[in-house]
């Protein structure tokens, strides 16, 4: 029998319908509802658990009891442990008895009894049945085996009545077993490496024997360590440390009118220049923390809340530690042999560089190293041969294709703006094509910037307030794809010595710069005076697709001229661009090239170069299937849950997400180094040279059929891939070797694991320090009774409640099938 949800509820009814339908149902209905000995059961409307079983006996009974109390009966009635079962029992006979008007006495308590019952199975009715199993399950466990409920009873309802009087909150805690110290019983203060146990006992050793042993005090708390180390990230971050500290003391302040009255009497800098640095600069922070020290009625009269001076008394702490923080860095720095790390802390502390990244309060985990690299891989496509061919195809003609595919076609109603003549009527239609424009020549530009290059090419006095969607999702596959072009040992096959990806992209960087330096020509030839608005039109259209977008005519700027001039400015700035770029990057590192070709096409927005790779480079991964498959997968179950924290694969993750839902959308599909298992928790074997070998996940996306499903040596052709991500992870060991640092001896104690609450046992009457010290003794007890089974309390277990419930008869409980 389950104990919640009944397994034969009627086709609709969910659990909480059936115990509205108990809570309402009559005697007979519940009476109907019990099986005599030798019949056959017919499932109730509300179902069958051991809930509504013991919830219609608790009805039952609560109803025999009313109808006692209506006839001048006691309202106590225990049915005899054995009886017939041909005949009704005292349960059946007196609830039979009830009446509908039995039931508006409210002045007999049997009454509010029985309504308690029904008002509490309308409560359940709207809980979770997982809530409800769970309480269920402590309530049987109450009633059955536990002393210490019953214990604490009478107390804890006298709590929950005096809820709402004062209370004061105090510390309790005992030591078990005191004792003087034992020779060779000493325990020791551990620490997470040798390094840092031995930082530990030197700092210890210098404030025992050195004559000034003050100076190498520390007290340091994970509090003040946290607010220390906040302080060294904003100053790390560029922010002055007084600033920092300011900034800080203001924020737990935050309240505009007490911070004025800070900055003026702790202000920066004394004297002010002029009027406005009192609201541009920050309260002298260290000076409040001073007075919030050794003077806090100072800062009370301030309007500083008592709250408040606790908090800022706590950042005072913080620095203090964040200066102990400093001494120990360098410590440390001393025992690893690391003399670069030492001058960097004792630097840091005289306020010369940033502060370090205090590795001594750091554990290091050792474990298992996992790492992870995540590529796009697009169909190689030809190189464009066009006169003025698109920068971003020269740059990389592969990602051209794929996004022009997926952002719509240049001429198609994605890529289609509504012309207005002077007064703003509507003209007609211009699309991308009909300027001259490719999807891809779009990811450098912006929004008004892509509009005011499509007003001026066409000649249209303006353009409607229509957004084609196709430029959202041309930046959006740009920022997406951006990463750095692959090499083979990304993808797990052996370094090619000859560097072919490497030559190939001199080849393409060569390309775009020769493709800068005619596109500039080209733009000056169409600044000529004999040239036509018409050709200059077109230049800028063109120049556009380097990302250059020169003001318009009509700015405010009256030094800005027409087409002419516009066109001068353009060339000047390719030119520029140009002169920056070196002649020639050969023997460049593979990501220096693909930065550098991103900086001649789109400087302002980045354009992803990929390299290119043989296919079979890809041996040993396995496509995933468009559904189903393996699990997890590496989209959407790994996708999704890495994507918050590695911001390159969530913007991938978002163009999945959107081509999705998208009409027409094609999502990228997925190939696995590790079907079944991206979260690398099968470890390798381990070799004869490495006793814990690092694995290796290569998590690849692509159009489909890029890849066959199964790669191997023999899989022809040659395809584009760029890194989007590659990070690497320690999945921590489950033990932890940690160092000594010294030695000492106290008595065991347990940690804190709850807050008592002390009722006191007369109402009215406050507690004395006689009866709190009964009250922890008597919770010592009761915690030691909690944790005892009834195999363990002898013959304390004369003590536990019986719980006793009729078996038989029409008012029976049923814990089984008959």
């Amino acid at each position: 029998m389950r104990l919640v949800e009944p397994a034969d509820l009627p086709q609709g009814t969910t659990a909480g319908k059936g115990l509205s339908r108990l809570a309402g149902a009559s005697v007979t209905e519940l009476l109907a509802a019990g099986t005599a000995d030798g019949q056959a059961s017919t499932p109730p409307p509300w179902g069958t658990s051991l809930l509504t079983e013991l919830a219609r006996h608790s009805l039952l009974a609560s109803s025999a009891a009313v109808a006692r109390r209506v006839a001048a009966q006691s309202r106590a009635l225990v049915d005899p442990v054995s009886a017939d079962f041909r005949t009704a029992t005292e349960t059946e006979t007196w609830a039979t008895r009830l009446q509908p008007p039995d039931l508006a006495r409210r002045s007999e308590p049997a009454v509010g009894v029985r309504r308690n019952v029904v008002d509490g199975l309308n409560t359940l009715a709207t809980q979770d049945p997982t809530d409800i199993d769970r309480g269920l399950r402590a309530a049987l466990e109450t009633a059955t085996s536990r002393l210490d409920p019953w214990a604490t009873a009478v107390a804890w309802r006298r709590l929950q009545a005096l809820a709402a009087a004062p209370r004061s909150l105090g510390v309790y805690g005992w030591v078990d077993a005191p004792r003087p110290q034992g020779v060779g019983d000493h325990r020791f203060m551990l620490a997470p490496s040798i390094e840092q146990a031995a930082v530990t006992a030197v700092l210890r050793d210098r404030n025992l024997h050195d004559p000034d042993g003050d100076r190498w005090r520390m007290n340091l708390a994970s509090d003040s360590i946290r607010g220390a180390i906040r302080l060294a990230d904003s100053t790390r971050e560029g922010n002055h440390p007084t600033e920092s500290l300011g900034q800080i003391v203001e924020a737990i302040v935050s309240r505009p009118d007490v911070i004025d009255r800070l900055r003026d009497a702790f202000p920066t800098i004394r004297v002010f220049i002029r009027a406005d640095f009192r609201v541009r600069r920050v309260c002298n922070g260290t000076a409040v923390l001073d007075a919030a020290v050794n003077r806090p009625d100072d800062l009370r009269q301030l309007g500083v809340r008592a709250g408040q001076v606790t908090a800022l008394q706590e950042l005072a702490a913080a620095v203090d530690a964040l200066a102990d923080l400093h001494v120990a860095e360098a410590v440390y720095g001393v025992v690893k042999g690391r003399t670069a790390d030492v001058a960097l802390a004792t630097t840091a502390a005289g306020g010369l560089a940033p502060p370090p990244a205090f590795d001594v309060v750091r554990t290091p985990r050792s474990g298992r190293v996992v790492n992870t690299v995540a590529v796009v891989v697009l169909p190689n496509a030809p190189k464009p041969t066009a006169a003025r061919p698109s920068p971003a195809a020269l740059a990389d003609p592969a990602v051209a294709a794929y996004v022009d595919a997926r952002a719509g076609g240049a001429a198609t109603a994605a890529w289609t703006w509504t012309t207005l003549d002077a007064a703003g009527q509507p003209l007609g239609k211009v699309t991308l094509a009909q300027v001259g424009l490719r999807p891809c020549d779009t990811a450098g530009l912006g929004t008004t910037n892509l509009r005011d290059v499509v007003r001026d090419v066409s000649g249209a006095p303006g353009l409607g307030p229509d957004h084609p969607p196709g430029h959202a999702v041309v930046r959006s596959l740009a920022a997406a794809l951006a990463g750095v072009p692959a090499l083979l040992a990304d993808v797990g096959a052996e370094p090619d010595p000859a560097d072919a990806v490497g030559t190939e992209l001199e080849g393409r960087y060569d390309a775009v710069r020769d493709a800068a330096v005619a596109a500039a020509a080209d733009v000056r030839a169409a600044a000529v005076p004999t040239a036509t608005d018409a050709t200059r039109r077109r230049a800028l259209g063109r120049i556009a697709r380097w990302g250059i977008t020169p003001l318009a005519a009509e700015t405010a700027d009256a030094a800005i001229g027409g087409f002419t001039d516009r066109l001068v400015r353009a060339a000047e700035v390719l030119e520029r661009r140009v002169a920056e770029a070196p002649d020639t990057l050969a023997g460049a590192s593979v990501s220096v090239l693909a930065s550098s070709i991103g900086a001649l096409v789109a400087p302002e927005g980045p354009w992803p170069v990929f390299a290119r790779l043989p296919a079979k480079a890809f041996t040993g991964v396995r496509g995933e299937a468009a559904s189903g498959g393996q699990a997890p997968r590496l989209d959407p179950d790994w996708l999704e849950t890495v994507a918050p924290v590695r911001p390159a694969l969530g913007r991938l993750e978002a163009v999945q997400l959107d081509q999705r839902i998208r009409r027409g959308g094609q999502p990228l599909r997925a190939w696995s180094s590790r079907p079944g298992d991206p979260w690398q928790t099968v470890a390798p074997p381990p070799s004869d040279i490495e006793v814990v070998r690092a694995s290796r996940l290569l998590a690849a996306f692509g159009p489909p059929n890029v890849l066959p499903p199964r790669p191997s040596a023999t899989t022809a052709g040659t395809v584009a891939v760029g890194v989007i991500d590659r990070f690497g992870e320690t999945i921590p060991d489950a033990e932890h070797i940690s160092s000594v640092a010294f030695s000492h001896d106290l008595p065991p104690a347990r940690a804190p694991q709850a807050v008592v609450l002390a009722v006191p046992p007369v109402v009215d009457q406050d507690l004395s320090p006689d009866v709190l010290v009964d009250i922890v003794a008597e919770v010592r007890a009761l915690t030691r009774a909690r944790m005892a089974n009834t195999t363990q309390m002898g013959a304390a277990t004369g003590a536990l409640h019986l719980a006793a419930l009729p078996a038989s008869g029409r008012t029976g409980v049923r814990l089984g099938a008959h």
